[in-house]
């Protein structure tokens, strides 16, 4: 079995620690910022006062990186502004809250041919708890704890290539096809999922576009199978989408030798090992309200892990 060399998965961890810190020391100049503010807020009369985008963004991605709440980002980010502005003005944590949700956070997907050709895609799902206090705070005033729930999709190299979000009330499965056009034509050489991924239209949909299958399936789907006569003694003929199930089931009668041939064990490392340094880095909960602010707060806490951090100051 392939062991992870630890000599070079530090170093990667020191190279992602690094960009972090570069990404917070990283300061424009102050010509830069005023040139930008004196366009933003030129022949401003009864409008608010523009921030620029590079100014939310950084303090975004600070209040992800620290925890940090918006009343503490307020006065950090008005202690910043009125070192530049030549009158003092308050910023007050309301208006900062829906100035950032103008920001437009993005990750384009990585499931692409030029990414996963001839590699290895996995797939697992992680629950995240919405807002703080969790059971203790459920117990204590009766409320209902809420989940995030993530399913993500990473590469042989430890690296999240894309990822879905939804509720506690939306299923792996959903999640998995919703990206099936991308997989069927990543030219990856095989998908290593869990038990969520076995159902018929996945398994062939990749086995048709020559992706190897290496999917979990329950053990009653294998005696059931196994009981059932050879293809060639029935009656009818099965279809494409069927056989390709049976070869699926059939081949997992050996569960044993099955997930030492087919390296089914190393999802252990590839997807639950990501999930598990995630929740250390970040830890277990999200803190926005809406939809659009937990949506841009996965996503920054996504482009810190991986160090695809945007580029702020020209």
């Amino acid at each position: 079995m392939a062991k992870r060399d630890w000599k070079t998965y530090e170093k990667e961890l020191l190279e992602r620690k690094r960009k972090v810190v570069e990404f917070i020391l990283s300061r424009p100049t102050v010509d830069e910022v005023i040139k930008e503010l004196d366009k933003l807020n030129k022949k401003k009369r009864g409008r608010k006062f523009q921030i620029p985008k590079s100014v939310l963004l950084l303090f975004h991605f600070l209040k992800q990186i620290f925890r940090m709440d918006d009343r503490t980002l307020a006065l950090m980010m008005s202690a910043f502004m009125n070192t530049l502005l030549p009158r003092p003005s308050p910023f007050d944590h309301s208006t900062i809250v829906k100035r950032r949700g103008e920001l437009d956070l993005h990750i384009p997907s990585g499931i692409t041919p030029e990414k996963l050709n001839g590699k290895r895609l996995y797939f697992d799902g992680m629950c995240l708890r919405v807002g703080r206090g969790g059971y203790y705070r459920s117990k204590r005033y009766k409320t209902d704890v809420k989940y995030l729930r993530i399913g993500l999709f990473t590469d042989e190299n430890d690296k999240v290539v894309d990822f879905s979000i939804g509720d506690e009330h939306d299923s792996e499965k959903s999640m998995i096809r919703e990206k099936l056009p991308l997989m069927e034509k990543s030219k990856a050489d095989a998908v290593v999922i869990d038990g969520a991924g076995a159902f018929k239209d996945l398994i062939y949909g990749l086995a048709k576009n020559s992706i190897k299958p290496v999917i979990r399936v329950n053990d009653k789907s294998v005696e059931s199978m196994m009981r059932k006569p050879p293809p060639h003694l029935r009656a009818r003929r099965k279809k494409d989408f069927e056989l390709a199930w049976e070869k699926q089931v059939r081949g997992q009668a050996d569960y044993d030798r099955w997930k030492k041939d087919s390296g089914y064990t190393m999802r252990w490392v590839h997807s639950e090992g990501v999930i598990s340094a995630f929740k250390r880095m970040f830890g277990e909960e999200t803190f926005g309200r809406t939809q659009k602010s937990l949506h841009d707060e996965v996503c920054a806490k996504f482009m810190m892990f991986d160090g695809c951090l945007p580029q702020l100051w020209g």
